[in-house]
């Protein structure tokens, strides 16, 4: 079950960056320190997902949509997107968008031989 820790560090990386939108009496130095532990939960989160997806990358699909009920059904792409986690999005989320935008049609096993 790879995608609850991947979605935990999403979801850890989302709440610093909306501390920083949020707080207005923030000092400098802590604002900038906010951010960095956000990016670094989002790097880990990235680090992980790219290992799972080496691993397999059908299972690593299934992890990033697969909805979770601790998080009101999101999936770690709903998470990613929500909470400004743009290097997750471009990095790991790139096929899950794309099958989302294609809906069912499975951009590599149709019969009209388009990705043929």
């Amino acid at each position: 079950r790879m995608d609850t820790p991947v979605r935990t560090m999403l979801t850890a990386s989302a709440m610093y960056r909306a501390w920083v939108k949020k707080a207005t009496d923030l000092k400098v130095h802590v604002k900038e320190a906010l951010l960095a532990d956000a990016a670094d939960f989002e790097h880990v989160a990235v680090s992980v997902q790219a290992s799972l997806m080496k691993l397999d990358s059908l299972v690593g699909l299934e992890a990033v949509e697969l909805p979770c009920a601790h998080w009101k059904g999101l999936s770690s792409v709903d998470v990613a997107v929500r909470g400004s986690s743009e290097v997750f999005v471009e990095h790991c989320c790139g096929e899950a968008l794309a099958y989302r935008w294609a809906g069912d049609i499975h951009p590599h096993d149709q019969p009209f031989g388009l990705y043929a």
